[in-house]
């Protein structure tokens, strides 16, 4: 147990400005039973960590001794532990080193609590972007409907962030979020999730957030439906693309000749390239649908109809002519010599 009291060699109080950090260690450091044991809170009760402190009982006491601890009221009513960082020395000069923050409300523990939220082990990606102090960033951008672009992405913090703050202000902001698939091979619980590097790891995050964002608005609106209001539910949804190779060598006319098709490749496969080639978003909504009982993907409302499958009729094309799509992509195999002929009047 730590209490304050008088150092044998003489006490150095030092004094002026400061600012606090959390002395609770950060949950991704390695565990250390040397840096676990209570600290006296001014009550007389004692503080135990949640995990481990950062420094020793040693150096603790001689933080207390020096005015270097401080102790706060946390929410639930118990005591949190700071460590002081004086502006000045103590012959009286300027504290030198690594620039401060302009942003001290945030932290790196902040960022790996949400991890621990999230997957319940913090462990699972270290050192994670708060999104509290990305959302301060982003507010910056008085475009509610701007486009984020994050080349290292790691655990998707940055689309974690925007779709907390289209929440709650309505927006309609998104993000194109590009990551290495590293490996996570080592981390014990992404291999419980069955989840095999940093991009599986941020999907799997992202679907979890999104899940939890759609449980509070539908709480939200259960204690709104007296007063008539309603939170408006934000888009959650996101696509998985990879960089790959062409699905095909070539294209011949207007069709895909199947055989060009290399295996393994999926219909979506095929249509995500075409809009890539046509100069389609890869947001765009896409919908699968019918037409006069034939399966169709219809991309933009329209602006591309995909048709894939056998069974193509006369009678397909021209419900499919009646919708006045700008680009119509076939299949060379669902199309017969009589549908070609009809498809070209």
């Amino acid at each position: 147990m730590v209490r304050l009291k008088q150092s044998k060699r003489d006490k150095k109080i030092v004094g002026g400005p400061y600012r606090t950090h959390p002395l609770e260690a950060n949950k991704t450091l390695d565990a250390r039973e040397n840096l676990v044991f209570p600290i006296v809170a001014p009550d007389g009760t004692e503080v135990w960590p949640k995990r481990q402190w950062l420094w020793s009982k040693e150096r603790v006491r001689e933080a207390l001794d020096n005015n270097e601890i401080e102790f706060a009221k946390s929410n639930d009513g118990g005591w949190s532990v700071q460590t002081k960082q004086y502006l000045k020395l103590e012959d009286g000069s300027i504290r030198r080193g690594k620039l401060q923050s302009i942003i001290d409300d945030v932290y790196t523990q902040h960022g790996t609590n949400e991890i621990l939220d999230i997957f319940g082990d913090a462990k699972i990606f270290s050192y994670p972007k708060p999104t509290q102090f990305l959302i301060k960033l982003f507010d910056m951008i008085p475009d509610t409907s701007a486009l984020f672009l994050d080349f290292f992405s790691g655990s998707a913090s940055s689309m974690d962030a925007l779709m907390k703050m289209n929440l709650h202000d309505g927006g309609t902001r998104k993000a194109i979020c590009i990551q290495l698939p590293e490996c996570s091979f080592g981390n014990k619980k992404a291999e419980e999730l069955g989840l095999s590097n940093l991009c599986e790891i941020a999907e799997e995050r992202l679907r979890r957030v999104g899940k939890q964002i759609e449980a509070e608005v539908h709480a939200s609106n259960a204690q709104l439906t007296l007063s008539g209001e309603s939170t408006r539910m934000p888009d959650i949804g996101f696509r998985i693309l990879k960089l790959d190779s062409s699905n095909f060598d070539q294209v011949e006319g207007g069709a895909l000749v199947d055989n060009l098709i290399k295996p393994g490749r999926t219909y979506d496969d095929i249509i995500f390239e075409m809009m890539l080639k046509w100069g389609l978003e890869l947001s765009l909504p896409m919908e699968k649908t019918e037409v006069a009982g034939y399966p169709i993907t219809s991309i933009a409302a329209d602006e591309l109809i995909c048709c894939m499958d056998e069974g193509l009729t006369v009678e397909v094309l021209e419900a499919i002519a009646a919708l006045e799509p700008k680009r119509v992509f076939f299949l060379d195999s669902v199309l017969s010599d009589t549908i070609k002929l009809n498809a070209a009047r």
